[in-house]
């Protein structure tokens, strides 16, 4: 990913997200970094409403698991702010990255 190899490193993500659903399920930490780094992958391809619908998932386990003061979950409030303002929700995206703040 940081190499610019972007849809090299989709694949690899994804296949990284399907192995830790399959084996750790869904809501454990290494499924979730993975669908992070997938969405993010997606964002940085324009593919921004599935980069959105993957942080906004991220997000809400990581909520419900962790806490809302989580690194993880302030992590994953600032990525949901990042591809809400791709896709032009700027209200949104104004409250999410104020939040983090």
């Amino acid at each position: 990913y940081s190499l610019g190899k972007f849809a090299a490193a989709g694949e690899h993500y994804a296949t990284a997200l399907h192995h830790h659903r399959e084996t750790v399920g869904a809501t454990h930490p290494d499924a979730l970094n993975a669908q992070m780094n997938l969405a993010n992958v997606h964002l940085s391809l324009g593919r921004f409403a599935e980069a959105e619908k993957l942080h906004r998932d991220t997000l809400a386990v990581r909520k419900t698991t962790l806490g809302v003061e989580h690194p993880q979950v302030v992590q994953s409030m600032l990525n949901l702010g990042l591809a809400s303002l791709a896709l032009g929700r700027h209200r949104e995206a104004q409250q999410l990255l104020e939040s983090v703040v």
